[in-house]
């Protein structure tokens, strides 16, 4: 009977206990659990959304993209391959060249003082397609950032230099916004052209994010409407295709320096336009100091040159300008005393005198010698200068000393002798 009880009661205990001692070790399980989960570390993120959140704009999940590393080669990957390393990689997620978005436009002004911001249009930007992460081998931190550049800007006619100036302005811009300025490793960045042929610099090394800007010069005497501009990177070396348009020029030319005064003369001067092949016109309207223009305002295509005629008055410098609603262009004529003119008349009037007095047979008289050259100046200057024909005789209107003697001999000859 007693061993039955201490039996009973030996089966009481270890039904107890048993449990107990189960939890126990249960719950040194867990505690060692997690004391494990906080020494252990986590499973890392896919390391190119850990260099910049932004790149998961650029790519999606399971697109391939080619990424240069640093060592030159290159690999395809997906967004969640892509590894981390020292130094400088690159992707090419397109290979159209994009815009900078709105977010990135206000972070683009706001790092511009007012002299920058009106040099280019920020708007306009455009963004070479490719993501340059860098992981900085000094302090480990990572940055990403594309190549922005402004080629909205036209190329401009300078008159002193004789020549269609303007630039090309770089920025590496930064998607985070608040990275270190200076880049371990700069990017090289080349500027082609069969159109352009002085390129000032050729080559780059952008090594600096935001500003300052920049800045390729461009330089070329005969362009029309736009320039072909190639920006080769390292991972494209066929360039990608920029257009820089061109603003077409007004200008007056004129044959002559000067010309004769006092409304003797009239010459031809032509307006055109340089810098495009473009039908579309433009009103230009002409004016000048002294003189007069005729017609003084017409419309002006870009490819067609129109000429109108300027006549002289009174002596010394004038200037010619012409305008159109954008730009003006001036040119200085002198106009001199026409002595030419006078010698010529003179003595076309004095010859034509002398063919009367020998035709009539008559005899010498000064005065009527006299009469018939001044009616010979006359004719003439009433015909070069007023446009009047007095002698209803059809003859060139262009001005030379032949054609301003002949005249005036006719003028003595006929004016004499008509009844």
């Amino acid at each position: 009977m007693k061993k039955l009880t201490f039996f009973y009661l030996l089966v009481v205990l270890l039904t107890v206990a048993l449990p107990a001692e189960s939890q126990r070790r249960r719950s040194a399980t867990l505690n060692n659990a997690s004391v494990s989960a906080q020494v252990l570390p986590r499973q890392q993120e896919p390391q190119l959304q850990r260099v910049s959140p932004a790149v998961r704009e650029y790519i999606r999940p399971t697109q391939k993209v080619e990424v240069l590393q640093p060592d030159g080669s290159k690999e395809l990957m997906r967004r969640d391959e892509i590894k981390v390393v020292d130094g400088l990689q690159t992707i090419r997620y397109s290979t159209v060249l994009g815009k900078l978005d709105e977010k990135e436009t206000r972070m683009v002004v706001g790092k511009m003082e007012d002299s920058l911001a009106s040099k280019i249009d920020v708007s306009q930007l455009k963004i070479i397609p490719e993501l340059h992460f860098e992981k900085s081998s000094s302090d480990g931190t990572s940055r990403t950032y594309r190549i922005a550049f402004a080629s909205n800007v036209p190329l401009e006619f300078n008159a002193e230099k004789d020549v269609f100036t303007g630039a090309i302005s770089f920025l590496l811009v930064d998607e985070s916004g608040d990275a270190t300025t200076a880049l371990d490793k700069p990017i090289p960045l080349q500027i082609t052209s069969n159109t352009i042929r002085t390129i000032t610099p050729k080559s780059l090394e952008l090594s600096h994010l935001f500003l300052p800007l920049s800045d390729v010069e461009l330089m070329e005497r005969d362009v029309q409407d736009s320039a072909l501009v190639k920006l080769v990177t390292n991972f494209n070396p066929n360039g990608y295709d920029v257009f820089v348009p061109v603003k077409p020029a007004l200008q007056l030319s004129i044959e002559r320096k000067s010309i004769q005064g006092l409304g003797i003369q009239e010459v031809p001067v032509t307006i055109r336009y340089i810098g495009s092949n473009s039908g579309k016109s433009r009103k230009v309207i002409l004016q000048a100091e002294r003189g007069t223009i005729t017609p003084s305002a017409m419309e002006v295509k870009y490819n067609e040159p129109v000429t109108v005629m300027l006549r002289s008055e009174g002596i010394g410098d004038v200037t010619i300008s012409a305008e159109d609603n954008t730009q003006q262009y001036q040119i200085t004529v002198a106009y001199t005393f026409p002595w030419v003119f006078l010698v010529a008349a003179l003595g076309g009037g004095l010859f034509g005198a002398l063919l009367t007095f020998l035709k009539g047979g008559k005899k010498f008289s000064f005065n009527p010698f006299l009469y018939a050259a001044l009616i010979g100046l006359l004719c003439a200057a009433a015909y070069y200068v007023l446009g009047l024909n007095l002698l209803d005789l059809k003859v060139s209107e262009a001005f030379n000393e032949v054609a301003v003697g002949t005249f005036s001999a006719l003028g003595a000859f006929f004016g004499v002798n008509r009844k």
